[in-house]
């Protein structure tokens, strides 16, 4: 019963957090003013956090399945927030990386 409702509870948080974790072609992100591309970032990392947090938890109650649907999230975040810092480092040079929180 401990470990459904567990389950129950990352199925729950696995929604918000794939929702955290948006992705972006070049154009979109080209066309994003400075806080637009901040805000994709911040959320970006947000989505990353969540996903990794989720992939602990899954460890911990020795859910295989659950695990790979969190990997796969972190690395969609991952890759997405790579592309989110080349297109900020090329579009506002002068302007530091960082979240907004």
């Amino acid at each position: 019963m401990k470990k459904f409702l567990l389950v129950l509870v990352l199925m729950m948080f696995s929604v918000s957090a794939w929702a955290e974790c948006l992705t972006y072609d070049y154009a979109e992100l080209n066309d994003m003013s400075l806080v637009e591309i901040q805000k994709a970032y911040t959320d970006n990392s947000i989505g990353l956090v969540s996903a990794m947090e989720g992939s602990t938890m899954a460890i911990k109650i020795n859910d295989q399945e659950l695990r790979d649907k969190y990997e796969l999230r972190e690395k969609v975040c991952s890759d997405q927030g790579e592309k989110i810092k080349r297109v900020w480092g090329k579009n506002f040079p002068d302007v530091e990386i960082k979240s907004l929180e």
